[in-house]
């Protein structure tokens, strides 16, 4: 993502990337918003695997 949104918008700092609607150019690009989807799907995958496996 970090390199996407630099491809997208190339002064963006890390800190940024934490609000990423805070920049329209962002908010609306479909391949951004969907790689972020795409992240937000595996983080939420990997919280319900670690919730069922406490060990992980």
């Amino acid at each position: 993502m970090r390199a996407m949104a630099l491809a997208i918008l190339p002064h963006l700092t890390d800190d940024d990337l934490l609000q990423p609607n805070d920049f329209p150019e962002l908010e609306h690009h479909p391949y951004f918003r969907h790689e972020e989807g795409v992240l937000e799907g595996i983080m939420s995958a990997r919280a319900l695997v670690r919730a069922h496996n406490p060990g992980l």
